[in-house]
């Protein structure tokens, strides 16, 4: 059956090693922690890596925290792309979480628990909704160009769960993957539009893919998308 389908694709890759990483505590949105050396290069690395890959990136959309907008700043030295800091990309509010070992809290992390004086799950997942949706107003309309979004781990799990359905996905420090999206519907459809997700991690080339029958409404689907 005759379709029409359009395609979008964005990057996202973590910020470099912080002081708080290499120590093993916690750090959210809410707190902020310096890249190390190690940090440092790993975000040059990173850079490198895009460059020599011909990735051709017109913006680097990231979090006004400093780890992650210093990331940013080095990548984009190397792509000479701009930069913009949006809110809705900072990491989960940790509370009182915030400076305890990662090991203290990481199970009640993983099974729901709020922090005290924290952000939780659902109101984390529906910000990291949000964030994405709101892509659609700064994707190029060009399938040659595309965004790097450069955040924080507890992002990148929340994008990995909500575009694959999946769990226990960590982005590490530099690393970075592709998600491309794919928007179609049959032509003599009424339905809704349906969505195709693959998520690669593009340093080893894992591929995750998974099928919207319908497309979540905080997929940003682009706005030249013909439901004719």
């Amino acid at each position: 059956m005759e379709k029409n389908v359009q395609y979008l694709k964005f990057y996202f890759a973590r910020h470099g090693e912080t002081e708080a990483n290499s120590l093993g505590i916690r750090c959210g949105g809410d707190s902020d922690s310096c890249l190390t050396p190690c940090g440092y290069a790993q975000a040059a690395v990173l850079g490198q890596f895009l460059l020599d890959k011909q990735i051709c990136i017109h913006r680097i959309v990231t979090s006004p925290l400093r780890r992650t907008r210093d990331t940013a700043i080095i990548v984009a030295g190397f792509l000479n792309c701009s930069i913009l800091e949006r809110e809705e990309w900072k990491e989960r509010a940790m509370g009182n979480w915030n400076g305890r070992p990662i090991v203290e809290n990481e199970k009640r992390i993983l099974a729901g628990e709020c922090p005290p004086g924290g952000e939780s799950e659902e109101l984390f997942q529906t910000r990291v909704k949000f964030a994405v949706k709101n892509m659609r107003d700064i994707i190029k309309r060009s399938s040659r160009e595309a965004i790097l979004v450069i955040a924080s781990r507890g992002v990148g799990r929340i994008l990995h769960v909500l575009l694959t359905n999946k769990n226990g996905v960590v982005v590490k420090n530099g690393g970075v993957i592709e998600v491309r999206l794919f928007f179609f519907r049959s032509l003599h459809s009424q339905e809704g539009v349906s969505a195709r997700v693959e998520v690669i991690d593009l340093q080893d080339e894992n591929r995750f893919e998974t099928l919207f029958q319908t497309a979540p409404d905080w997929l940003p689907i682009p706005d030249w998308f013909s439901l004719a």
